[in-house]
């Protein structure tokens, strides 16, 4: 979990209400943020999709399950239909996705492609009534980040989650969603941009990629007038000494 929504967390009214509260880690990987979702004290339930099988067989016996707090594995991929998908992936299982590499990317090993199952979250959720209320929404799926949004809305607009969605602003995958057309779907939905994290730059200083954290714009949070720096410039500089040459 960042520090920004642990900061958030920390700070809505009833979030201690965490019995009937849960998350969903979508794109869980090996269960790196669903620990932190596990481990905090806001949730009773954790819900990951990992739709790789190979990486699915490694997170199931993670057991990262504990006395507060459960954790259950879904093995399919989520996106805006339900049926059947080719999964893409190289050498480096976090690259894998819905979407192919895009011709300017550069491989690490040999690309395979795999059908996997895959649902809308409403279609998954249908029917759910004892999972409680939806406090988080993390979306990781390598450029497909808009589709699964897509097939999120009615969860969202009956949760009303706070939603972390993954920003790609260098080509990796063909068709896969922009910045700005993430941010502009989730204005249409009542939300704005809280935060930015997990910043990622190129050797150059290039914006690569990060993490945003979106809220609905009914959610009352509290400000303050004290802040913190978060860069150390050196970012900076190295784009800088790049636009120069």
């Amino acid at each position: 979990m960042n520090a920004s929504l642990s900061k958030l967390l920390s700070t809505i009214d009833n979030i201690a209400e965490h019995s009937e509260a849960y998350a969903i880690d979508v794109g869980a990987h090996f269960g790196e943020y669903s620990n932190y979702l596990v481990q905090s004290e806001y949730f009773s339930k954790v819900l990951a999709f990992e739709p790789n099988p190979e990486v699915y067989q490694k997170l199931i016996n993670s057991s990262l399950s504990t006395k507060d707090c459960k954790f259950q594995v879904v093995n399919m991929a989520l996106s805006d239909k339900s049926g059947s998908i080719e999964l893409f992936y190289d050498a480096n299982s976090a690259t894998a996705s819905l979407l192919q590499y895009d011709s300017t990317y550069i491989n690490q090993g040999k690309v395979r492609n795999t059908s996997v199952p895959v649902i809308t979250l409403d279609d998954y959720l249908e029917n759910k009534f004892n999972y409680g209320k939806l406090k988080v929404l993390k979306i990781d799926t390598q450029g497909n980040d808009m589709s699964v949004i897509q097939g999120a809305r009615k969860t969202i607009s009956k949760h009303r989650p706070i939603i972390q969605t993954e920003l790609i602003f260098v080509p990796t995958y063909k068709g896969q969603c922009s910045p700005p057309e993430i941010e502009e779907k989730l204005n249409g939905l009542d939300y704005k941009i809280y935060s930015y994290n997990n910043l990622h730059i190129t050797p150059q200083g290039q914006l690569a990629y990060c993490d945003a954290l979106f809220i609905p714009n009914e959610l009352n949070v509290i400000r303050s007038q004290e802040y913190e720096c978060i860069d150390n410039l050196v970012s900076y500089q190295e784009q800088i000494n790049t636009l120069n040459k």
